[in-house]
C-alpha cells in the first residue's frame, strides 16, 4: 500500500518548529478542537472505571465516595447540552444508548453544529470581543448554580425516583436540561474567550495535535480498549488506572495517527 513520502522521523521532527500565526485560519479554534478531542478521550477512559456512563468496555470496581464524586463532577462538566434535549429525553432517556451513541443527546449535537455553521457564515468568532464572551460565560455558569443546587438537594432527599434524572415529563428532567444548557453556553463562551485571548497561535506541537485531532477522535476507541484490557490485572485505585489509561491512549493514538493513519493516502484525504 502506498504511503506518504514523509518518514516517521520527519513527521515527528516538525514539532521542533517555533510557534506561528497562520493567515486564514482561526488558530484558537484549532486549539480548542484538539483540546476537546483529548477531553473526549479522557472521558471515555473515565467511563471505563466510573460507575456512571456507558462505554464499550468497562472495568469497574468498588470505589470510595471521593472517587465517585470526582467521576460524577468530571463527567457532568465535559458534556455538551441544549434545552431541546428535554423533549428528546421524553422519548429516549439519557441513559439509553445505541452503538454507544445516546439518541437523547442528539438535539444537543444538531443545535451546536448548526450554531457553528451560523457562526462561520456570520464571522461571529472573529467579531465577538473576548471580554463579551467572558461575561456571557460567567453569567451562564452563575445561573447554572441554581438548577444544580436543586438537583443536588432533590437527589440527596431520596424522595425522587432516580429515573427522573434520565428524562421523561417531569420537573427534575426539565431542571437538569436547563442546567446542562447553561453549562453548555457558559463553557463554550468561556473557551472562546480564553483561547482567543491566550491561545491564538500554534507551536509545532499544537499544529501536530490539531492536524491529528480528527483521526484521534475516530480511531481512539479500539486503542483505548486495548490498553484498558492490558491494565486490567494492575492492582491500583480506579483514579490511578484512569490516569494511566488516559495518558497511554492519548500518546498511542496521536502517535499512530501521525506515523500511520494520516500517511495512508486514502485516509489522509479524510483526516
Amino acid at each position: 500500500m502506498a504511503v506518504s513520502s514523509l518518514s516517521p522521523a520527519q513527521t515527528l521532527s516538525r514539532v521542533d518548529a517555533p510557534a506561528v500565526k497562520t493567515a486564514g485560519r482561526l488558530l484558537f479554534i484549532d486549539n480548542i478542537r484538539w483540546t476537546m478531542v483529548i477531553l473526549v478521550l479522557t472521558m471515555h477512559a473515565t467511563d471505563t472505571y466510573s460507575p456512571f456512563g456507558n462505554w464499550y468496555y468497562t472495568d469497574r470496581a468498588d470505589s470510595s465516595l471521593g472517587t465517585i464524586v470526582f467521576f460524577a463532577i468530571y463527567q457532568s462538566f465535559l458534556q455538551a447540552f441544549s434545552v431541546s434535549t428535554f423533549l428528546a429525553r421524553i422519548v429516549t432517556p439519557e441513559n439509553k444508548s445505541v452503538l454507544n451513541m445516546h439518541p437523547g443527546d442528539f438535539p444537543q449535537y444538531i443545535l451546536m453544529f448548526s450554531a457553528g455553521i451560523l457562526a462561520f457564515r456570520g464571522a461571529w468568532l472573529q467579531r465577538v470581543p473576548d471580554r463579551f464572551a467572558a461575561k456571557w460565560a460567567v453569567g451562564a455558569l452563575l445561573i447554572s448554580m441554581l438548577p444544580l443546587g436543586i438537583l443536588i438537594i432533590e437527589r440527596g432527599s431520596g424522595h425522587v425516583d432516580s429515573k427522573a434524572f434520565n428524562g421523561g415529563v417531569n420537573f427534575i428532567s426539565a431542571i437538569k436540561c436547563l442546567w446542562e444548557a447553561c453549562v453548555c453556553l457558559g463553557m463554550s463562551a468561556g473557551l472562546i474567550a480564553l483561547y482567543k485571548r491566550s491561545f491564538d497561535r500554534q507551536s509545532a506541537w499544537a499544529r501536530f495535535l490539531s492536524n491529528n485531532a480528527f483521526a484521534v477522535y475516530l480511531f481512539h476507541p479500539p486503542i483505548l480498549i486495548a490498553i484498558a484490557i492490558a491494565l486490567h490485572s494492575l492492582s491500583a485505585p480506579a483514579l490511578v488506572k484512569d490516569l494511566l489509561l488516559s495518558i497511554g491512549a492519548c500518546a498511542a493514538t496521536f502517535a499512530l495517527s501521525g506515523l500511520i493513519f494520516r500517511r495512508i493516502p486514502l485516509l489522509r484525504r479524510i483526516l
